[in-house]
Order: structure tokens, then sequence, then C-alpha cells
């Protein structure tokens, strides 16, 4: 058998007369925004912006230049006569590779530190093929794949600036 528990009597509480005021807690106002704290944010704004817009066109120039390389092959014995040819007569000492591939639509000269100059698999005269290679390799000999380059700099740098970007598409025309 359970033993009854007994509860004593408690005496009613007595309320105030007067409210109780409970402590308040409220945020602190938060401090505008001036103009010093924008500048101090620009430089990183600028060099973020400029960073991706590098980072977005290398990335997209090996994407490009992998999907050509999967697809290339060696140019046939022919072709590779005649581009030596071409060569020599251009005083070019260390040709680029020569490459053909199914996924160039028109001649293209590409790479800075391993040189290629890759051609559509279509089927040129031997007067054609001599002009096409000539001006590719004329490409490679004055160093317009390094001057595409500085041109992307500066165009990173510059990623603000319509009149870069318009220069920078003259140059790689």
């Amino acid at each position: 058998p359970q033993n009854p528990v007994s509860i004593p009597p408690q005496e009613p509480v007595q309320m105030p007369d007067t409210p109780v005021q409970m402590p308040v807690f409220t945020e602190p106002e938060p401090e505008p925004v001036t103009w010093d704290d924008v500048k101090a944010y620009i430089p990183h704004v600028y060099l973020a912006v400029a960073a991706l817009f590098l980072l977005w066109n290398l990335l997209s120039y090996r994407m490009y230049t992998a999907k050509i390389l999967r697809t290339a092959k060696e140019a046939d014995t022919g072709t590779q006569k005649i581009y030596e040819a071409v060569c020599r007569k251009k005083g070019l000492t260390r040709p680029p590779v020569l490459l053909v591939s199914p996924d160039v639509n028109s001649p293209a000269a590409f790479g800075l530190l391993r040189r290629r100059i890759v051609l559509p698999d279509i089927d040129l005269s031997e007067n054609g093929l001599a002009g096409t290679l000539s001006h590719e390799v004329t490409h490679c000999k004055r160093g317009d794949l390094w001057i595409k380059a500085v041109c992307l700099l500066a165009r990173s740098f510059h990623w603000f600036n319509p009149f870069v970007h318009l220069a920078a598409f003259r140059c790689e025309m």
C-alpha cells in the first residue's frame, strides 16, 4: 500500500501594486555604411573580377584545344613535305607540330610553348595548302600568339573598359 503524500498549504502570493519593469535588451543600431567602407572593398572586387575573367578565358581556351587535340592526327606525308618547304622558306628553325582535325573549320595556330598548327580535314590544292601553311607559319614566326596572350591579360585587367576589348578584338583579327 502506498502512503499518500501530503502537501502543506501555501499562502497566497501578493502581487505588487506597480508593474515590474523587465529589462529590455535591444540590438545596438548598426553604423551607417560610409564611402570609406565601400572604398576599402573596391580593389578586392576589381581583382576578383579580373581573376574570374582571366580564369574563364583560360579554361575556355583549354577546353577548346583539348577537344581539337582529342581528334587531331598528324598530317599526311605530302602535306608534311609542303609544310617543311614553307618553314624553310620562312626561316622557321623550330616549326610547330602540324595536325589535321575534323573539329576545326579553318586553319589555326595555337599554343605558346608547344605550338601547333591545325588544319581542317578537307582536301586543298597544293597551292592553296602552301598559301594556308605560309599564313599560319607567319603567325608563329611573328609571335602573334604571344600578342594574343598579352591582349588577354590587358582585357582581364581592364575588364571595365570597352575600348580595351575593342582594341584586343582588332588585335586578334
